[in-house]
């Protein structure tokens, strides 16, 4: 593949005597400074974790400012504005929580400790068992499981005491029977799961099988879609009512969609990418490859090193590397030759200023998990802003009292109080992957009234229109509530008037 000519900032934090900016060439390889730290992990909420050369761990931010020094035996990346962290060796040290000051949020105490999701982290005590805390340090499941996971969509699978999987709410209460093996976590308001035949079907978050046992593999859903095998072998991906939408021949193993595309293994074990509607976008010539983050891509190449594309196929940053990671935040962890590790951040500027990032999101309203197929905008430090179709919301909370209708008389016209006309683009969306948006020109209105809400305007490949909002926004213009917490993630309270700053 031709090398398009890029400027590249490579901030090799590990080292933080000075950052470079340089612009790669084809053939050039690019490295900033030698690094400093044994051992590093992506950065999460601002910080990443470092290993220091005595081997202990602190916290740096995207400056490569060390702002929690290296003080700690072992330590895990921040998430829901806390980072475990172990004292002590791997036998005998006891596993707390800091906040981004490095206070102790919550005391060194557990035989092994895991991140926060949905407000819940699951703990390991000296006695083998496996329990949850919430972000007080409170423990609210007690230590009575083999094995835990995390939260996702309300629940957990974990393995009781007979080593059998199932899975469990934030109470503690059990969703199903302990009969299926192994438990795999919900995704998008589903999970896979192996029933009592060996084969693989879909249970809803209220434990309803949804897609019957008829797989012999099945994975999550990701995007509106889930990979599976069917008992002839056939690679398909389907869609949550069990309907084939893809169907991959000559292929091997896929995974899941992340961002519009999915990696797909092809031909002499070569991977490359396919879009949703199956076509092969990027070819099969890599000998591995990893799901789209950021609007890039880690590939390996016959050489065995790795390098990064973007979603044309071209090579951003060329394959390089010994070792290379997902880009978060910005910054993707790499190793050089010497194997020691840093941060590449690149500099997006070459590309598409008018981009918008396809962003499923997971969003309770009123208790009810609903999954929204949105689009994000971001910043110039790659912080994301989601927004959803307006179309989407108003057919959700239609019938309650948050109900609206949506018009069109060149201006976007909405009634609260009035049910939802259906137009039967609800909950669809006719194009997949990142896509050019425009700024919204025509006014929204509520009630008549010049409303003053920022929209973005995307289009199908027809020329058909899609107006969307910041969800916030429209809960404080059209009388809603919309907020966070840990516990629940994003949520909509119908009955409930706007909160929120």
């Amino acid at each position: 593949m031709k090398k398009r000519v890029i400027c590249m900032t490579l901030t090799l934090l590990l080292c933080l005597a000075l950052s470079a900016t340089v612009c790669a060439a084809e053939g050039q390889e690019i490295w900033a400074v030698e690094p400093k730290y044994k051992n590093v992990q992506a950065f999460s909420e601002g910080l990443a974790a470092v290993r220091d050369t005595s081997g202990k761990w602190g916290f740096i931010d995207k400056t490569g400012k060390e702002v929690i020094p290296c003080r700690y035996d072992d330590a895990y990346s921040f998430s829901e504005g806390l980072a475990a962290v172990r004292i002590g060796d791997e036998e005998t040290g006891e596993w707390g929580y800091i906040d981004k000051t490095g206070g102790l949020a919550i005391p060194c105490q557990y035989n092994w400790t895991h991140a926060f999701s949905e407000g819940l982290a699951y703990v390991k005590e000296a006695g083998g068992k496996y329990g949850y805390i919430d972000r007080t340090g409170k423990l609210v499941i007690p230590c009575r499981y083999g094995s835990a996971s995390d939260f996702s969509d309300g629940f957990a699978a974990v393995y009781n005491e007979g080593l059998e999987s199932c899975y469990i709410d934030k109470t503690g209460e059990t969703l199903m029977p302990s009969r299926y093996n192994p438990a795999v976590s919900f995704s998008e308001g589903f999970a896979p799961i192996c029933g009592e035949n060996q084969r693989w079907g879909y249970i809803n978050t209220s434990g309803r099988v949804i897609i019957p046992y008829q797989y012999n593999w099945a994975s999550p859903f990701s995007e509106g879609l889930a990979f599976v095998i069917e008992e002839n072998r056939k690679r398909v991906y389907i869609d949550e009512t069990g309907r084939v939408l893809i169907s991959l021949h000559d292929c091997d193993f896929a995974l899941d969609f992340s961002e519009g595309l999915a990696a797909v293994s092809g031909e002499n074990d070569k991977w490359g990418y396919i879009d949703r509607t199956g076509r092969l976008v990027i070819p099969c010539s890599y000998d591995d490859a990893f799901s789209f983050s950021g609007g890039l891509a880690r590939v390996r190449d016959g050489n065995g090193k790795w390098g990064y594309i973007d979603k044309t196929g071209e090579a951003v940053v060329p394959c390089q590397y010994d070792l290379a990671y997902d880009f978060s935040e910005g910054f993707a962890i790499v190793a050089g030759d010497n194997g020691k590790y840093g941060f590449i951040s690149i500099d997006t500027s070459f590309a598409p200023a008018s981009l918008a990032y396809a962003s499923t999101q997971s969003v309770t309203v009123d208790g009810k998990q609903v999954s929204f197929e949105m689009y994000a905008l971001r910043d110039a430090a790659g912080n994301p802003t989601n927004y959803v179709k307006l179309r989407d919301i108003a057919s959700v909370v239609n019938g309650t009292k948050a109900q609206f209708e949506v018009g069109w008389d060149g201006s976007v016209n909405i009634e609260t109080g009035k049910a939802y006309t259906a137009n039967g683009s609800e909950m669809k969306t006719p194009y997949s992957g990142n896509r050019a948006y425009s700024p919204a020109t025509a006014a929204t209105k509520v009630n008549g009234g010049a409303a003053g809400l920022e929209a973005i305007v995307l289009t199908d490949d027809s020329g058909g229109a899609y107006t969307y909002y910041k969800l916030r926004d429209l809960g404080k213009a059209l009388g809603f509530n919309v907020d966070w917490s840990a516990e629940k993630g994003v949520f909509v309270e119908t009955d409930k008037p706007y909160s929120g700053a």
